[in-house]
């Protein structure tokens, strides 16, 4: 700190930077956010675009003052117009997720791409997810996967946990069970909660691995401490199942419903299941479609089938023939193969519906066509 303040002195915007981020941090001085900001402005008159990022980040993420999110932006732009490669990845997330500004995905992409070129590894990461998913610009999957690895191998944590599903489900290179193993495991070790999810969840399931259900336990358990939702409802249906470990379905319950306040609409699907089968709690079909709808609303597909069969059948409520087709059609237009095989069913029996058999027929080609087995054997029938 002492050399900083005499280079202060000296006029050099540099330390005035690193002083202002040893302000704003404590970092072997009292923390003091007023100074660090004064210091922040001192580099950025001088036209410091380190001092302009850094300062835009703690505009935007900081809990010790208020945030501003609309100057961030201007500060993390100027970065950018002076060169500054995590100014110019700032500036692309504020246009990426629209931080005080319209979003703006194709000006997000020039920038992203402007910070790659610079060796930016977070920008790698986020323009490699833009190109896998082809967000309004062209998919490249072979330019995608390379700069997953790249980001992967400097150890982001995300890149690792993408780049790991990569390479199990061969989408754009081959399929290297090993290789994602170790790209989970390094996610893992960075402590990315959804890769502990997914590789309990292969190592539960013995899904192309051998099956540890000891170490999917432990993993679940990291996750969960995370907070994450997806560990939540796996491991409770683990609990609930008894699959490898003592059943529990208080437990089970319990984690469901902390997910369900977090907002999973899996855990309030499965939830609803429990309360319609009467697992670990009495059978209430009331209760069970209070959850499905609340799943159904968050876009939870198997909420919305089990919901609309519940009035399909009848089941502890009026019928309600013509709320279950609106529902099936409603999951038809959104690809479902059960919603496709579910408004198939009510033409072919006549359910609500004037009985049509070649309406029926072509809702079992559509599932048949994604590859719905049931589907196919209606299909040929």
């Amino acid at each position: 700190a002492q050399c900083y303040k005499i280079a202060i002195d000296k006029g050099n915007s540099n330390s005035m930077n690193n002083y202002a981020l040893m302000l704003q941090n404590g970092d072997g001085i009292p923390k003091n956010i007023e100074e660090a900001i004064k210091y922040y402005k001192m580099a950025i008159e001088r036209g410091d675009p380190v001092a302009m990022s850094n300062y835009g980040t703690l505009l935007s993420e900081s809990k010790d003052i208020p945030a501003n999110k609309e100057e961030a932006v201007k500060y993390f732009k100027m970065s950018s117009d002076k060169g500054f490669s995590e100014g110019m990845y700032n500036y692309a997330i504020s246009l990426y997720k629209g931080f005080e500004i319209l979003a703006d995905q194709k000006e997000a992409f020039k920038y992203f791409k402007m910070a790659v070129d610079k060796d930016n590894t977070n920008a790698m990461f986020y323009y490699a997810e833009m190109l896998s998913r082809g967000q309004n610009v062209q998919v490249n999957k072979e330019e995608a996967n390379k700069y997953y690895k790249i980001a992967a191998d400097r150890d982001h944590k995300e890149a690792c946990f993408n780049y790991a599903q990569i390479l199990l489900e061969g989408d754009g290179i081959p399929v290297d069970v090993e290789e994602a193993v170790k790209y989970f495991k390094k996610s893992i070790a960075l402590n990315d909660d959804n890769a502990m999810n997914s590789y309990a969840l292969m190592l539960q399931k013995g899904n192309l691995i051998p099956a540890n259900k000891e170490e999917a336990v432990k993993l679940y358990k990291m996750a969960i401490d995370r907070g994450n939702t997806h560990a939540m409802v796996n491991y409770a249906l683990m609990l609930s199942d008894g699959d490898g470990i003592p059943k529990d379905c208080e437990k089970a319950i319990e984690l469901l419903k902390e997910a369900i306040q977090k907002g999973d609409p899996k855990a309030m699907y499965n939830y609803g299941y429990f309360l319609q089968e009467g697992i670990g709690v009495p059978v209430n079909i009331e209760e069970a479609l209070k959850y499905y709808k609340m799943g159904m609303e968050r876009g939870d597909k198997s909420s919305a089938i089990n919901y609309a069969r519940i009035y399909e059948n009848g089941y502890g409520v009026p019928a309600d023939t013509e709320l279950a087709k609106k529902i099936y059609l409603d999951l038809v237009d959104k690809g479902c193969v059960l919603g496709m095989a579910s408004i198939a069913w009510l033409y072919r029996k006549g359910l609500g519906v004037e009985k049509d058999c070649q309406k029926a027929a072509e809702y079992y080609k559509m599932a048949t066509e994604k590859g719905f087995c049931q589907a196919m054997v209606y299909y040929a029938d």
